[in-house]
């Protein structure tokens, strides 16, 4: 007795071969690791109604380390970080030169908002980097392949 097959399933196949789009990713992934430019905060606690205060935290090898307290009347804290190549506020995507990472903003502001209402202090911290430039690259090599100001 034979069993007839049907012709549409999808044939198996093994994993695929990295091509020259998924270098490009892969690459970009890395450059960004490795040399990320500063953005800037468009956006601050205060323009959500939020009070907060500005933070520094030395590290042992002399960077300042940024971010903001947004205190709650508690003693619960949340600290929050940020991925790469966000900042403490997020990531100004829809404005140039920061449009290759898809073109839109992100926002963390009402995320802090919501762990606020609830009843969280949020400590909020930016990656050495990723701060405001303070004249150092703050642990990270600097970008001496594209010409800056």
């Amino acid at each position: 007795m034979t069993t007839a097959t049907s012709d549409a399933r999808a044939p198996t196949t093994a994993p695929s071969v990295p091509t020259a789009t998924t270098d490009d990713f892969i690459n970009g992934l890395a450059d960004m690791m490795a040399y990320s430019a500063r953005t800037p905060i468009l956006r601050r606690p205060d323009d959500y109604g939020l009070a907060y205060e500005d933070v520094f935290f030395p590290a042992q090898d002399g960077v300042t380390v940024e971010g903001w307290f947004i205190p709650a009347d508690s003693d619960r804290l949340i600290v929050c970080n940020h991925p790469m190549p966000c900042n403490r506020y997020g990531y100004p995507g829809h404005l140039e030169p920061w449009t290759n990472f898809g073109g839109f903003e992100v926002n963390f502001l009402p995320e802090y908002k919501i762990l606020h209402e609830a009843g969280y202090n949020v400590q909020r911290l930016s990656a050495r980097r990723l701060q405001a430039d303070r004249g150092h690259q703050g642990g990270h090599r600097p970008d001496t392949r594209r010409p800056g100001p």
